[in-house]
């Protein structure tokens, strides 16, 4: 029998679901890195043993113990059917750097929000946010201490958010 417990620095921050496949997103809490890992695939030292839809859990496993690890800010987001999974994953990337970005920089300036035009460019926290299909960036903003779910739209219409 595994015992239950929290890992101390795993953070479950996304899910997707395409075609068969479940893609968990993933941050280590010490460092910040992050990455989508499929259900039955390992993060840091542990494997992704099922992910819980109904409730929003991922169980990871780490030797002998069970870890259940609940979906921070919760959102259920619908794969575009028209782009590839990798693209899709492209453009989630970007909305998580300038959500990282803008979240040091609320930190560190201490404002109540941020924009685009805050983070990206020469000398800025980001030098760029290219586009991937088509979606521009420009239109981002954050606001400080609250839920922000950030949202950019794709050249063919295709909404994409995290």
């Amino acid at each position: 029998m595994l015992a239950a417990g929290a890992p101390p620095a795993i953070r479950f921050v996304g899910v997707v679901t395409e075609s068969q496949e479940t893609r968990l997103c993933l941050e280590d809490e010490s460092t910040g890195a992050w990455s989508w890992v499929p259900v039955g695939g390992c993060f840091l030292d542990y494997t992704i043993n099922t992910y819980e839809p109904a409730i929003e859990i991922a169980v990871l496993g780490g030797g002998d113990r069970e870890y259940r690890v609940p979906l921070r800010h919760s959102r259920v987001i619908e794969a575009p059917a028209d782009l590839s999974p990798a693209t899709v994953d492209l453009i989630r990337e970007n909305l998580l750097l300038f959500r990282y970005a803008a979240a040091v920089h609320i930190k560190q300036t201490r404002s109540r929000y941020v924009t685009y035009d805050d983070l990206v460019g020469a000398g800025k926290y980001l030098e760029s946010l290219d586009p991937v299909a088509g979606e521009d960036y420009r239109g981002l903003t954050m606001m400080k201490g609250e839920a922000n779910t950030l949202v950019v739209t794709t050249a063919d219409g295709t909404k994409i958010s995290y």
